[in-house]
């Protein structure tokens, strides 16, 4: 077998026996090539073996693909929990944002779009074709209410008057909450009869709606817009000064709906009898018939009678009730 190594073979012979040396140089002299190559590979075989057939190759090469297994099994789990944890950011980073853009537009009380909402979308709905309406409502008694019944009930009035509002509203219609008890309907390309049925339709709904302890009474004016001179702020005042006119109109309404709704609240409470009540508007009226109070007074002598305890409205039921 050709190799590119060389090797040489040799014979030791003791340096005292040098006829012996000279024995084996003549035997070897006798030798011929041929023969020579015979010996070396008679007592010397250099032995060919595959790649393949190497255990130690094997061995190598399962280790490196073992190795490259584990890495790769490695990577696609760290890509896998790196795919899911950017999915999952990316989700919450959605949820977020979404919840601030609403935070952002609607009233956190009532859900209503708000006052920066309404303040951005006007330019947009002034340039829709005409007509344009809109619906202007405040609410009544708020502030006696709070006083009344306390702050969460006042809350709750709103909330019931803005769900009376967008309960009565068509699609495309935007409802906003631009002040403390003042809410607006943006209704593009409706006509000043489809605006006054939508008003009579949300003045219905709040005289039918329940006593929470007070109904939500609200005063509504509605104005149309047929000329594309006219400004967003002249069809505003237009509706507010319709609202105020409503207002006023149902002021003696309002009052007596209010006192009623006092009264009843009072009397619900149980702290005393109908008759008590009765009793004292008795004794109130004798007194103001022998100061010759003239009717007005009596009047005011006999809502005083009813109303004495109306500190009492507000109060849960078990305080005014507990022993001692």
């Amino acid at each position: 077998v050709e190799t590119p190594y060389e090797s040489s073979l040799s014979i030791a012979t003791r340096n005292d026996w040098p006829m012996l040396s000279t024995i084996f140089n003549k035997g070897l002299a006798q030798i011929s090539q041929q023969e020579r190559k015979e010996i070396e590979q008679r007592w010397m075989p250099l032995q060919k073996k595959n790649l393949f057939e190497n255990r130690y190759f094997w061995f190598g090469l399962l280790t490196l693909l073992l190795g490259l297994s584990i890495i790769i099994i490695v990577i696609s789990i760290w890509n896998a929990s790196l795919k899911k944890a950017v999915k999952e950011k990316t989700k919450a980073l959605e949820v977020s944002t979404q919840e601030l853009l609403y935070k952002t537009y609607h009233d956190e009380l009532t859900g209503l779009y708000n006052r920066v909402y309404f303040s951005e979308i006007l330019e947009e709905i002034q340039s829709k074709p005409l007509p344009l309406s809109i619906i202007l409502a405040d609410l009544n008694c708020l502030k006696i209410t709070n006083d009344t019944f306390g702050h969460e009930a006042g809350d709750k009035l709103i909330i019931n008057m803005a769900k009376l509002i967008q309960s009565n509203i068509e699609e495309g219609h935007i409802a906003c909450r631009i002040g403390g008890d003042e809410m607006i309907v943006i209704m593009p390309e409706t006509d000043a009869r489809k605006s006054l049925d939508i008003l009579a339709k949300i003045k219905q709904a709040t005289i039918s709606s329940k006593e929470e302890p007070i109904r939500p009474l609200v005063a509504l004016g509605a104005a149309t817009k047929i000329n594309e001179d006219e400004s967003f702020s002249r069809l505003f005042k237009r509706a507010e000064e319709k609202m105020y006119e409503n207002k006023m109109d149902e002021s003696e309404y309002t009052y007596d709906k209010v006192i009623g709704s006092f009264k009843k609240a009072i009397l619900e409470n149980e702290y005393e009898s109908p008759e008590h009540y009765e009793r004292l508007k008795a004794l109130c009226l004798e007194l103001g018939y022998a100061m010759n109070l003239d009717k007005e007074d009596l009047d005011a002598l006999a809502l005083l009678s009813d109303l004495h305890d109306i500190g009492k409205a507000g109060l849960d039921k078990e305080i005014l009730l507990k022993d001692g």
